[in-house]
């Protein structure tokens, strides 16, 4: 992992390779990373609130996303199953009597 140091080096060095593309260049730099950029509040609102791995998503990583929400979506049907089963008042009956 790279220190605070390091990624401030890095950092003002791309800064400096910037500065010194032509305005043309320049432009279509900042045009591409402002696509890139991704909202850190929209990002911490998928990623808390809605735990489905729906921030996976927001940052284009579908492969990782679907696996999340395949996941999440398993256990949802795991738990109402056993819900509209009636399993866990079986299990809380049996350890109340005994």
């Amino acid at each position: 992992m790279k220190t605070k140091e390091a990624i401030q080096e890095a950092e003002e060095h791309i800064r400096k390779l910037v500065r010194e593309l032509p305005d043309e260049k320049r432009l279509l730099f900042f045009q591409q990373a402002e696509k890139n950029l991704k909202d850190p509040d929209t990002y911490a609102t998928l990623n808390f609130l809605l735990v489905a791995g729906l921030h996976h998503f927001y940052l284009g990583q579908w492969g990782r996303g679907s696996i999340n929400l395949f996941i999440h979506l398993c256990g949802g049907c795991c738990f109402l199953i056993c819900w509209a089963s009636g399993y866990w008042n079986r299990v809380t009956d049996r350890d109340q009597h005994g």
